[in-house]
């Protein structure tokens, strides 16, 4: 029998050989289905929005079918570059698993292009008949991915099929998936699994990796998806993990392509091993193999990564330790020399046996693995697979009933990287705590224990996210000792209840309990706990301790294809050094990336040189141009640039700056070649010499598209940017060396209404020289104030208020809730801490909230005006309208219900204007409001964490509120709908605009996608400040990176007909927002003398122009008089209100006009309607995976025919040509 199955097998083997020979002769010829949904290929991007039937682990990691009317298609997708002979895709027809092929249920197979039915009904290979169907299939270039199509005719068209995918090698089938040979995916319809908005079929990881492969920007994320030059091998390899539970050894590698060339050294205390990329171990003594090498059976590599189970009994010496590093092809991991991951076992007996219930007894005889400090005694500690247990003690206790008497912070760190979590300045490393477990209230009726946790660095403790309510099972207990003040604390915290905030759980934990982060009395402010610490605090040489586990296991899964499953295990070893400069060009740009540890600033200076001869330039030779200061300058001689240069592209992060030019500014050069000098010669990149580019990618350019080169220069552009003072009381406001077009404005209803029922608008405008900034295109930004400390007569002891004497009159006699008028506070203590002294008005009084709606309401009614006013704040309540009474005692702030009391005539009055609140609540979430910061910035009172958190999960900062008013505040993604607004903490611009803290600053800006910084801002400065000049780029970078900032990126070319023509664009914002005021945008054509002779307004919302690129597609209406012939297409956009202010576009070709020319065309005659009107839908949606899809339609373009330049019609609501200014200041 299995001579004769040899037979069988040898005969269908030959038969395969001979298939296209015999498809040729026998087969009929394949025909594509008309209008198919898949062309078989080999390319697979027609799969991307097909969902597939299967994505995970394992070597066939993707399989996608679907059926038509006609026909079954397939695609089969492996984890790493086909190794195999070919493939056998089963099929289950007639809901049968138990007959046929196998007796496994295989009713036809595929393989290699041939269709076999099983006719047979011995389950042996012996029944399967090739059939004379024609099959389409297609393998990709690099043998990871099958296609195919088959006539459902040839299946009998069922009801239902079932697919079992196969790799053959030897002719046998190595991979499987489904696994068993008896399982199958149902092949759903094409409409079931069809997706045309989203491109379903691939992972993120995947959609990254061909999208920057497509539309390669140069950002940072796209960079690991090309490849390219650079000066250091530090790009490749992501990562090393290595953990043993004492049995095994088990080593997971990751990388962007993983080559067969690379060794993972592993050394025990007296023998070296090297582990090959098939999973042979070899003893080596100096490099030279001892042995033949031992074979594993526990290994997988595929294109990305490589993971390995070794015993451990095949290492000589003590096998408790490890330590392992890796070599591919020159790059390695760790970065330095003689640096390795160490790798513990460990200890392989029952753990102890500890009850949580504050009786230290049960610790006897364990060793501390902490010396305590101050109010802490020693740290005991210890972990298994269940639970950590930790122990310390609690002194000096003098008050055993103080609510904060017992209150400690338990920081764990659980990731081994120092880079995440509460980074203790305390310790020198291993300092990082990503979990904290803290109880505020240790004592009475409202005693608390909970826990929280950060991904990101924080260095302020309520910076941590609160997970208390989503994880339970962690205790803390507390009991007196026999020692008077002196308490046993007892902690259990459940490696369940840990992996619930977070899956990245590692086997070594490192922890420390401070009591630094305490109550303090509400009056005094001073603390109410002693300081302490365990262990003991060293900034300099100390880390957490080390806590000793016990039996631990990991759930990985060996063998099984899939190295997924080493997320779980956070224990590894990445390029801490990663310096770096890399660098690759296309026909178009040259794109360059600097990366360093995190310390980056906007001080670089890059050298390029180019086919032509260069010059010595800082001891650098043949260099053609340098960019310094985002300026590309021509070298002219030795040490010699050009006068003026051009605005190129520059981005900045901590951790890493890019910069971009156009190959055209370095004349189209053949070679290219770049080096830098960033930090002012801290980062030498290369240290000498230059990096030669041979790396190059092929930029996506369709045809029959016009693509416009962007401008990269400074715009001073309306609605965004800085906001200076407007008050003459304020000092000098006219000389402002910063560019600007926005204004503040505080209003104190002292101020505003001195006399009840007069308001003094006049007077205050003059005092705020309204005039003057709306004639020179300034706008305003405007707050109401109940409530501004500040000093009178330079006595902190002075009564003063910021309310009206009338008003404080009648609250005091109307007396609500027994409360009188409100709270005066004073004295020097008070103006320490605020900076002045004021009053607090009673937020209760029914009177205050009559009198506050009537004054809101007569703002509104004169500012409601966006091209006077740009953006509301809603202050009204706390210090300053800043939504809060600190510190206690200088008054009461109301509760949610009543604080938005105070809010809703914001909403009842102001309809045009863009309002925003400083901190989110539920009215401000229900009405699309935006969000101000008044403590931006990276100084010591910077907030911005704060700001961000409270705006993704709900303010946790309103008195009185409950867990639904906290969620029901949340406005996440707030800035798609309204501005982020804000000022620098403490009135402190300088600090954040020096070169070492501009680009956390940056990351700011991008974070909170910020549109507006002021009154505390650049416009600090004055003209003629000496310091000015070292700003002004930071301040400028600032400035263009807040807000919008749009260019038309392409938009479709070719010439014109008279009638209705379609226009595909696509918009990019390279800003952190869009407008927030819809702003006209205008199609134009220009006679050869540069006359606009027709214009027309396009139908698209430039308001949900969100970062990233939109495409629009939109009518363009040539009316019949336009004289056909050649014309120049330009492009405009102003804004929409009285001003129609110019809105810069980051473009080239811009005119005096603010329109921009595009190309070339000619108009031809066309059919034109007898009353062109557009009444077509326009499209407008984000290009893909940048944002979501939205559209708009509507019939409001209008176009009107010019004549000699001069506007010939106009209709106010579209009007594009409202005005000649540029809106430059």
């Amino acid at each position: 029998m299995k001579r004769l199955l040899k037979k069988i097998t040898i005969i269908v083997a030959a038969f395969s050989l001979f298939t296209p020979f015999l498809n040729s002769l026998f087969l009929p010829q394949v025909k594509a289905e008309e209008n198919a949904p898949i062309v078989i290929d080999g390319e697979g991007e027609d799969w991307f929005h097909i969902t597939p039937i299967y994505s995970g682990g394992g070597v066939i990691n993707k399989v996608s079918a679907f059926v038509t009317e006609d026909k079954l298609y397939g695609k089969m997708q492996l984890s790493t570059s086909g190794n195999f002979d070919t493939w056998h895709i089963y099929f289950e027809t007639d809901g049968d698993t138990t007959n046929h092929l196998y007796k496994a249920g295989a009713d036809y197979l595929l393989e290699t292009d041939i269709l076999y039915e099983y006719q047979g009904d011995s389950g042996e290979w012996d029944g399967l008949v090739g059939m004379a169907i024609a099959v389409e299939d297609k393998l990709s270039k690099d043998r990871k991915m099958l296609e195919f199509a088959i006539p459902l005719e040839a299946f009998g068209n069922p009801e239902k099929i079932g697919i079992h995918c196969a790799t053959v090698s030897n002719w046998a089938d190595v991979a499987n998936n489904p696994e068993a040979q008896d399982e199958y995916l149902d092949v759903p319809t094409f409409e079931e699994v069809y997706n045309e908005e989203e491109m379903v079929g691939l992972t993120e990881d995947e959609q990254v990796a061909y999208l920057a492969s497509k539309q390669f920007a140069g950002t940072r994320s796209q960079w690991d998806s090309i490849m390219y030059d650079a000066v250091y091998k530090n790009s490749n390899l992501k990562n090393l993990k290595a953990v043993t539970d004492g049995d095994n050894l088990y080593i997971s590698v990751e990388a962007k392509a993983l080559s067969n060339n690379f060794t993972i050294f592993v050394n025990t205390d007296t023998a070296t091993y090297e582990v090959k990329p098939n999973g042979c171990v070899y003893h080596t003594v100096n490099g030279k193999k001892m042995d033949m090498g031992t074979q594993t059976e526990g290994s997988f590599k595929s294109d990305n990564g490589f993971e390995i189970a070794i015993p451990v009994e095949i290492f000589e010496g003590n096998t408790d330790k490890f330590e392992i590093y890796i070599d591919e092809e020159g790059e390695r991991l760790p970065d330095e020399e003689g640096e390795k991951l160490t790798v513990t076992a460990p200890i392989r007996e029952e753990a102890p046996v500890i009850t949580t219930d504050g009786d230290p007894s049960d610790w006897a005889g364990i060793k501390p693995i902490g010396k305590g400090e101050g109010s802490l005694g020693d740290l005991y500690a210890f972990r298994d697979n269940d639970a950590l247990h930790v122990m310390t003690y609690i002194k000096d206790v003098e008050d055993p009933e103080s609510s904060a008497a017992y209150t400690t912070s338990l920081f764990i760190s659980v990731d081994n990287d120092d880079k995440t979590g509460f980074q203790h300045s305390g310790y020198a490393t291993h300092n990082s705590g990503d979990v904290l477990v803290q109880d505020w209230h240790s004592y009475g009726p409202d005693r608390n224990l909970e826990i929280f946790y950060a991904s990101e660095p924080v260095i302020l403790e309520w910076n941590m996210k609160n997970f208390s309510n989503s994880v339970e099972g962690y205790e803390k207990a507390i009991a007196a000792t026999n020692t008077p003040g002196v308490y046993c604390a007892e902690y259990l915290v459940p490696i369940e209840t840990l992996r619930g905030i977070t899956p990245g759980i590692g086997d070594q934990l490192y922890i420390c309990i401070d009591r630094n982060d305490v109550q303090t009395d509400e009056e005094t402010y001073e603390r109410l706990t002693p300081e302490g610490f365990t262990p003991a605090r060293d900034p300099k040489n100390g880390s957490f301790a080390k806590v000793p586990k016990y039996n631990t296991t990991f759930d990985i899964t060996m063998g099984d294809s899939d190295i997924s499953d080493w997320e779980s295990v956070p224990v590894s070893l990445k390029h801490v050094n990663t310096t770096n400069l890399v660098a690759v060009k296309s026909d178009e740009k040259l794109y360059t990336m600097v990366t360093a540890p995190g310390d980056l600033s906007t001080v670089n200076k890059f050298y390029i040189g180019t086919d032509k001869d260069g010059y010595t330039v800082d001891g650098r030779e043949n260099v053609s141009y340098v960019v310094d200061k985002g300026v590309l300058y021509e070298v002219t001689g030795d040490d010699t640039v050009a006068d003026e240069g051009v605005n190129v592209f520059t981005y900045y992060e901590t951790d890493a700056v890019l910069m971009q030019v156009y190959m055209e500014k370095i004349g189209n050069p053949s070679k290219v070649s770049v080096a830098v000098d960033s930090n002012d010669g801290e980062y030498v990149l290369p240290e000498s010499g230059m990096l030669t580019l041979t790396k190059s990618i092929e930029e996506s350019r369709d045809e029959g598209f016009f693509y416009p080169v962007e401008s990269f220069d400074f715009y001073n552009n309306p609605f965004k940017g800085w906001v200076g003072w407007a008050d003459t009381l304020e000092g000098d406001v006219d000389t402002v060396a910063s560019a600007h077009n926005l204004v503040y404005v505080d209003y104190k209803w002292s101020e505003l209404e001195p006399e009840k029922g007069k308001f003094a608008f006049d007077e205050i405008e003059k005092q705020y020289q309204f005039d003057k900034w709306t004639k020179q295109g300034y706008r305003m930004v405007i707050r109401f104030v109940m409530d501004n400390p500040n000093i009178l007569d330079g006595d902190p002891d002075k009564e003063r208020m910021d309310i009206p004497q009338w008003l404080y009159d009648e609250l005091e006699a109307e007396n609500a809730d027994g409360e009188g008028a409100g709270t005066f506070y004073l004295g020097q203590s008070i103006k320490d801490l605020l900076g002045g002294c004021g009053f607090s008005p009673n937020y209760k009084s029914p009177k205050l909230l009559e009198y506050h709606r009537n004054i809101i309401k007569a703002l509104a009614e004169r500012y409601d005006d966006p091209s006077i006013c740009a953006y509301v704040e809603v202050g009204s309540l706390g210090h300053w309208a800043e939504f809060h009474t600190w510190p206690t005692g200088t008054g009461y702030f109301p509760e949610p219900g009543l604080a938005q009391e105070y809010m809703q005539p914001y909403v009842d009055y102001f309809h045009n204007v863009k309002v925003g609140i400083r901190k989110p609540y539920a009215l401000a979430a229900e009405n699309n409001w935006g969000l101000y910061n008044d403590i931006f910035g990276v100084t010591s009172d910077g907030g911005t964490p704060t700001f961000l958190e409270w705006a993704a999960v709900g303010n946790t900062d309103m008195p009185e509120a409950t867990e639904e008013d906290i969620a029901a505040s949340a406005m996440p993604e707030w800035w798609k709908l309204n501005y982020s607004g804000g000022e620098f903490a403490n009135g402190d611009f300088r600090t954040n605009a020096l070169d070492e803290n501009i680009c956390a600053v940056l990351g700011q800006i991008r974070d909170s996608h910020t549109t507006w910084l002021g009154p505390c801002s650049a416009c600090d400065f004055k003209v003629g400040d000496p310091d000015y000049d070292y700003y002004k780029y930071n301040i400028e970078t600032m400035f263009k990176t807040m807000g919008y900032r749009y260019n038309l990126f392409s938009i479709s070319e070719g010439d014109l007909n008279q009638g209705k023509n379609t226009i595909e664009m696509t918009w990019n914002n390279s800003g952190v927002a869009p407008i927030y005021y819809n702003c006209p945008v205008s199609l134009i054509l220009k006679d050869a003398s540069g006359n606009a002779v027709y214009e027309q307004v396009i139908d698209t919302d430039t308001t949900k122009w969100l970062p990233g690129r939109t495409n629009v597609k939109a009518e363009f209406n040539i009316p019949a008089d336009v004289a056909l012939g050649e014309y120049t297409l330009a492009v405009k956009m102003v804004t929409p209100d009285k001003q129609a202010q110019v809105i810069n576009l980051a473009m080239e070709n811009g005119n005096e006009d603010g329109s921009y020319d595009l190309y070339k065309l000619t108009v031809n005659e066309g059919t034109v309607e007898e009353t062109v009107e557009n009444t077509e839908e326009t499209t407008e949606e984000a290009a893909p995976a940048e944002t979501a899809s939205v559209e708009t339609k509507g019939t409001n373009a209008t176009g009107y025919v010019i004549g000699g330049g001069v506007v010939a019609a106009c209709i106010a609501a579209v009007a594009v040509l409202r005005s000649k200014k540029r809106g430059k200041k």
